[in-house]
Protein backbone atom coordinates (compact mmCIF):
# COMPACT_ATOMS: atom_id res chain seq x y z
CA UNK A 1 0.00 0.00 0.00
CA UNK A 2 2.72 1.82 1.16
CA UNK A 3 4.21 1.81 -2.12
CA UNK A 4 1.04 2.05 -4.30
CA UNK A 5 0.84 5.94 -2.17
CA UNK A 6 4.21 6.69 -3.46
CA UNK A 7 4.06 5.85 -7.08
CA UNK A 8 1.07 7.70 -7.28
CA UNK A 9 2.93 11.22 -5.70
CA UNK A 10 5.81 10.69 -7.92
CA UNK A 11 3.23 10.54 -10.94
CA UNK A 12 1.28 13.82 -9.48
CA UNK A 13 4.83 15.06 -9.16
CA UNK A 14 5.82 14.41 -12.47
CA UNK A 15 2.98 15.35 -13.93
CA UNK A 16 3.15 18.86 -12.02
CA UNK A 17 6.62 19.49 -13.34
CA UNK A 18 5.64 18.43 -17.02
CA UNK A 19 2.75 20.82 -16.73
CA UNK A 20 4.94 23.74 -15.55
CA UNK A 21 7.41 23.22 -18.32
CA UNK A 22 5.29 23.02 -21.14
CA UNK A 23 3.83 26.15 -19.71
CA UNK A 24 7.58 28.14 -19.08
CA UNK A 25 8.07 27.19 -22.90
CA UNK A 26 4.64 28.71 -24.28
CA UNK A 27 5.52 31.50 -22.16
CA UNK A 28 9.06 31.97 -23.66
CA UNK A 29 7.27 31.64 -27.05
CA UNK A 30 4.75 34.38 -26.56
CA UNK A 31 7.58 36.74 -25.09
CA UNK A 32 9.93 35.60 -28.36
CA UNK A 33 6.60 36.40 -30.44
CA UNK A 34 6.07 39.72 -29.13
CA UNK A 35 9.74 40.87 -28.97
CA UNK A 36 10.10 39.86 -33.11
CA UNK A 37 6.64 41.71 -33.59
CA UNK A 38 8.32 44.24 -31.50
CA UNK A 39 11.19 44.60 -33.80
CA UNK A 40 9.31 44.35 -37.00
CA UNK A 41 6.83 47.43 -35.83
CA UNK A 42 9.86 49.49 -35.24
CA UNK A 43 11.30 48.77 -39.00
CA UNK A 44 8.39 49.15 -40.39
CA UNK A 45 7.81 52.62 -38.84
CA UNK A 46 11.23 53.57 -39.62
CA UNK A 47 12.57 53.56 -42.51
CA UNK A 48 13.99 54.09 -43.54
CA UNK A 49 15.66 54.48 -44.72
CA UNK A 50 18.52 51.68 -45.48
CA UNK A 51 19.70 55.42 -46.20
CA UNK A 52 16.97 57.54 -44.31
CA UNK A 53 17.20 58.32 -40.75
CA UNK A 54 14.90 56.37 -38.27
CA UNK A 55 12.40 58.54 -36.56
CA UNK A 56 13.55 60.10 -32.73
CA UNK A 57 11.52 61.34 -29.84
CA UNK A 58 12.56 65.00 -31.00
CA UNK A 59 10.07 64.48 -33.91
CA UNK A 60 7.72 65.23 -31.22
CA UNK A 61 8.40 68.87 -31.25
CA UNK A 62 8.34 69.72 -34.65
CA UNK A 63 5.64 72.31 -35.72
CA UNK A 64 2.93 71.05 -37.15
CA UNK A 65 -0.15 72.10 -39.50
CA UNK A 66 0.22 75.94 -40.98
CA UNK A 67 3.58 76.31 -39.06
CA UNK A 68 4.77 73.14 -40.95
CA UNK A 69 3.60 73.66 -44.34
CA UNK A 70 5.08 77.42 -43.90
CA UNK A 71 8.18 75.17 -42.93
CA UNK A 72 8.05 73.02 -46.39
CA UNK A 73 7.29 75.97 -48.58
CA UNK A 74 10.61 77.99 -47.36
CA UNK A 75 12.55 74.62 -47.17
CA UNK A 76 11.10 74.50 -51.50
CA UNK A 77 12.18 78.00 -52.10
CA UNK A 78 15.55 77.33 -50.63
CA UNK A 79 16.91 74.56 -52.17
CA UNK A 80 14.69 74.68 -55.50
CA UNK A 81 17.71 76.04 -57.61
CA UNK A 82 20.47 73.40 -56.51
CA UNK A 83 17.60 70.96 -57.20
CA UNK A 84 17.46 72.40 -60.72
CA UNK A 85 21.28 72.57 -61.06
CA UNK A 86 21.34 68.71 -60.38
CA UNK A 87 18.84 68.24 -62.81
CA UNK A 88 20.35 69.70 -65.83
CA UNK A 89 23.63 67.91 -64.76
CA UNK A 90 22.95 64.73 -63.47
CA UNK A 91 18.67 64.02 -65.14
CA UNK A 92 17.53 63.68 -61.79
CA UNK A 93 14.04 65.03 -61.56
CA UNK A 94 14.10 68.39 -59.40
CA UNK A 95 10.68 67.07 -57.63
CA UNK A 96 12.65 63.61 -56.55
CA UNK A 97 15.74 65.65 -55.23
CA UNK A 98 13.07 68.27 -53.16
CA UNK A 99 10.73 65.66 -52.16
CA UNK A 100 13.62 63.68 -50.70
CA UNK A 101 15.24 66.45 -49.33
CA UNK A 102 11.85 67.53 -47.26
CA UNK A 103 10.91 63.74 -45.99
CA UNK A 104 14.68 62.84 -45.14
CA UNK A 105 15.55 66.21 -43.76
CA UNK A 106 12.07 66.80 -42.01
CA UNK A 107 12.31 69.91 -43.90
CA UNK A 108 15.87 71.06 -42.84
CA UNK A 109 14.64 70.42 -39.16
CA UNK A 110 15.90 66.75 -38.05
CA UNK A 111 19.42 66.69 -36.34
CA UNK A 112 20.94 65.21 -39.08
CA UNK A 113 20.07 67.92 -40.99
CA UNK A 114 21.20 70.56 -38.58
CA UNK A 115 24.36 69.13 -37.44
CA UNK A 116 25.66 67.46 -40.42
CA UNK A 117 24.19 69.66 -42.91
CA UNK A 118 22.60 65.82 -44.50
CA UNK A 119 19.25 66.08 -46.03
CA UNK A 120 19.46 62.97 -47.64
CA UNK A 121 20.17 60.19 -44.69
CA UNK A 122 23.28 59.26 -46.62
CA UNK A 123 25.22 56.89 -44.97
CA UNK A 124 29.15 56.65 -44.46
CA UNK A 125 30.65 53.10 -45.47
CA UNK A 126 34.31 53.88 -45.32
CA UNK A 127 35.74 51.57 -42.85
CA UNK A 128 37.87 54.44 -41.29
CA UNK A 129 36.52 57.98 -41.32
CA UNK A 130 38.68 61.25 -40.71
CA UNK A 131 37.66 63.79 -37.97
CA UNK A 132 34.81 65.38 -38.77
CA UNK A 133 33.65 63.06 -42.07
CA UNK A 134 30.59 61.33 -40.36
CA UNK A 135 28.79 60.84 -37.20
CA UNK A 136 27.20 57.85 -35.24
CA UNK A 137 23.54 57.95 -35.18
CA UNK A 138 20.49 55.36 -34.03
CA UNK A 139 19.14 54.37 -37.35
CA UNK A 140 16.51 51.18 -37.42
CA UNK A 141 17.23 50.64 -33.76
CA UNK A 142 21.45 50.51 -34.31
CA UNK A 143 24.14 52.58 -34.84
CA UNK A 144 25.31 53.92 -37.88
CA UNK A 145 27.74 56.36 -39.33
CA UNK A 146 25.84 59.42 -41.72
CA UNK A 147 28.15 61.60 -43.97
CA UNK A 148 28.92 65.16 -42.23
CA UNK A 149 28.86 67.74 -44.98
CA UNK A 150 30.26 71.61 -44.67
CA UNK A 151 27.16 73.04 -46.85
CA UNK A 152 24.11 71.77 -47.43
CA UNK A 153 24.47 72.20 -51.07
CA UNK A 154 27.28 69.32 -50.75
CA UNK A 155 24.66 66.91 -49.29
CA UNK A 156 22.44 67.69 -52.76
CA UNK A 157 25.81 66.68 -54.46
CA UNK A 158 26.49 63.52 -52.61
CA UNK A 159 22.36 62.60 -53.10
CA UNK A 160 23.30 63.29 -56.90
CA UNK A 161 26.66 60.84 -56.71
CA UNK A 162 24.88 58.63 -54.85
CA UNK A 163 22.10 57.81 -57.26
CA UNK A 164 24.26 57.69 -60.35
CA UNK A 165 25.57 54.27 -58.86
CA UNK A 166 24.64 51.25 -60.70
CA UNK A 167 21.91 50.31 -58.13
CA UNK A 168 19.44 53.08 -59.50
CA UNK A 169 20.29 52.84 -63.23
CA UNK A 170 16.96 52.06 -64.32
CA UNK A 171 15.93 54.94 -62.81
CA UNK A 172 17.09 57.24 -65.48
CA UNK A 173 15.04 55.50 -67.92
CA UNK A 174 11.93 57.46 -67.08
CA UNK A 175 11.40 61.09 -66.24
CA UNK A 176 8.57 60.37 -64.37
CA UNK A 177 8.07 61.70 -60.87
CA UNK A 178 6.11 58.28 -59.70
CA UNK A 179 8.71 56.01 -61.60
CA UNK A 180 11.35 57.49 -59.99
CA UNK A 181 9.35 57.12 -56.58
CA UNK A 182 8.48 53.45 -56.80
CA UNK A 183 11.81 52.64 -57.96
CA UNK A 184 13.66 54.13 -54.98
CA UNK A 185 11.55 52.31 -53.01
CA UNK A 186 12.20 49.27 -54.90
CA UNK A 187 15.67 49.73 -54.85
CA UNK A 188 15.76 49.68 -51.61
CA UNK A 189 16.12 53.66 -50.42
CA UNK A 190 14.55 53.44 -47.33
CA UNK A 191 12.50 50.34 -45.53
CA UNK A 192 9.69 52.68 -45.08
CA UNK A 193 6.56 50.58 -47.18
CA UNK A 194 5.00 53.75 -48.26
CA UNK A 195 8.31 55.51 -49.06
CA UNK A 196 7.20 55.59 -52.61
CA UNK A 197 3.79 56.87 -51.59
CA UNK A 198 5.06 59.59 -48.98
CA UNK A 199 7.04 61.06 -52.45
CA UNK A 200 4.58 61.11 -54.62
CA UNK A 201 1.78 62.89 -52.00
CA UNK A 202 4.60 65.11 -51.34
CA UNK A 203 5.47 66.01 -54.76
CA UNK A 204 1.27 66.46 -55.87
CA UNK A 205 0.71 68.77 -52.91
CA UNK A 206 3.53 70.85 -53.24
CA UNK A 207 4.11 70.71 -57.18
CA UNK A 208 6.69 69.82 -57.47
CA UNK A 209 6.92 68.39 -60.90
CA UNK A 210 6.04 71.41 -62.73
CA UNK A 211 10.27 71.82 -62.08
CA UNK A 212 10.98 68.45 -63.62
CA UNK A 213 11.84 68.19 -67.31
Amino acid sequence: MFRYLTGIISWIFQFLFIFLCVATVKSGCRVIENVENGIQSEVTLTKVETFSMGATLDDRLLPMGEDSDSLKRDYIDRYLTIALEEQEEHQIPASITLAQGLLESRFGTSKLAIQNNNHFGIKCFLRSCKKGHCTNFTDDTHKDFFRKFKRVEDSFHAHSALLKKPLYKRLFQSKNYKDWAYGLQACGYATDPHYAEKLINTIETYRLHQYDK
